[in-house]
């Protein structure tokens, strides 16, 4: 009996040791930090503009960045985009699995439209390389920074919410930052939230192709900053309550109010999202001629170099390749010299060719003509 109650009593205690023991882990795992939890998104010397762009904090104050000013990121020209369109990568720690391929099917919309490549890489430290982490915003700089440069997400449910960033990085700002967006909406400054104007200032380097594209994933929404709207709304029309017409900050102005409400979209990509992602990120077989940009000196045939007449472009297109055209009337057949320069010799050009092209103007107005003076 003796020996029974013993044992009853170790028994006791063993069991009561080993719910201790449970309670501390579960205690223990509780106090634990959350591996996956969110980084705050902007880098010691940096800050927000636009809702989402990461400029260093003195942006505003550089001669080359400020409002109307030739942007210290992406630009028109080719130093401000990934060469070869190769942009490596790698995950934050506290990016889980799903999202991780959420990412990655980002990427792969990126990749399917333009010549761009997305490599992810375990050793990155002394490479330009884009940093992607869970974070509590949707935030990227613009173009290649140098080194290392954060790509927040927050918004892993939305595809194109991750592609609009991944644009950002690719080397694009918002559409309604073109230099010309006053010929097509109306920002309404007084409805904008208190020191939020900035976020609506034009940049001259904020290229873009084609014309001014309302259905573009990189289109702010109508309501975006809008002071009758909360601080994290800014795409959703319901941002701006029941008064709309009157708490709207952009507006669409007459002639094309069919975008007003659809401005702001982050479903898919535009046509000329497309076209300028693929100007930019061209195919390896693209020549492309653009008469008004007068570089011919140092052409090449790429999108920023491109040769300023056709039978040149005709000559370098390797067989089967592209001749990409932008708007103009070019002398495209026949024999014939140019003299634009009087410090160098005058330039021969032959418009006979012998080999299989293709010839396209993505924005059409092109149009190609012979050399008139010379009999055929």
């Amino acid at each position: 009996m003796i020996k029974e109650t013993k044992m009853k009593k170790l028994l006791a205690a063993g069991i009561l040791t080993l719910v201790l023991i449970a309670q501390g882990t579960a205690l223990r795992a509780e106090d634990a930090p959350d591996p996956y939890a969110p980084k705050t998104g902007v880098p010691d010397g940096y800050m927000i503009i636009e809702g989402d762009i990461i400029v260093p904090v003195d942006f505003y104050d550089r001669p080359e960045s400020g409002p109307g000013i030739e942007s210290c990121f992406a630009g028109d020209d080719a130093g401000d985009f990934w060469p070869n369109g190769e942009v490596a990568f790698e995950f934050d720690s506290n990016v889980t699995e799903a999202n991780r391929q959420k990412m990655r099917d980002a990427m792969a919309e990126l990749e399917a439209v333009a010549d761009v490549e997305f490599w992810e890489a375990d050793d990155l430290e002394y490479s330009d390389h884009l940093h992607v982490q869970n974070s509590t915003e949707n935030s990227s700089m613009v173009g290649v920074e140098g080194g290392e440069q954060v790509v927040n997400i927050v918004s892993w449910g939305s595809r194109f919410i991750m592609c609009h960033e991944l644009i950002h990085a690719l080397g694009f700002w918002h559409e309604q930052s073109r230099p010309d967006r006053n010929t097509y909406v109306t920002i309404h400054w007084d409805r904008i939230k208190t020191d939020k104007d900035h976020n609506f200032e034009k940049k001259s380097g904020a290229w873009r192709y084609g014309p001014y594209d309302f259905d573009s994933v990189m289109h702010y929404g109508q309501c975006s900053f809008a002071a009758c709207s909360t601080d994290t709304c800014h795409l959703d029309n319901s941002c701006c309550g029941d008064d709309l017409a009157n708490c709207r900050t952009i507006e669409v102005k007459p002639g094309d109010e069919y975008w007003q409400d659809k401005i702001g979209q982050r479903s898919h990509f535009s046509k000329y999202d497309i076209l300028g992602l693929q100007m930019v990120y061209s195919e390896n077989d693209w020549i492309h001629v653009n008469g008004s940009f007068g570089l011919y000196e140092w052409a090449n045939g790429a999108f920023f170099a491109p040769f300023e007449f056709f039978p040149d472009g005709a000559a370098a297109v390797p067989e089967g390749g592209a001749v990409i055209v932008q708007p103009g009337t070019y002398i495209a057949a026949g024999e014939y010299f140019d003299d634009p320069n009087p410090d160098i010799l005058p330039l021969f050009h032959s418009g006979i060719y012998s080999k299989p092209m293709r010839v396209k103007a993505p924005l059409g107005g092109v149009v190609l003509t012979r050399n008139w003076d010379q009999p055929f």
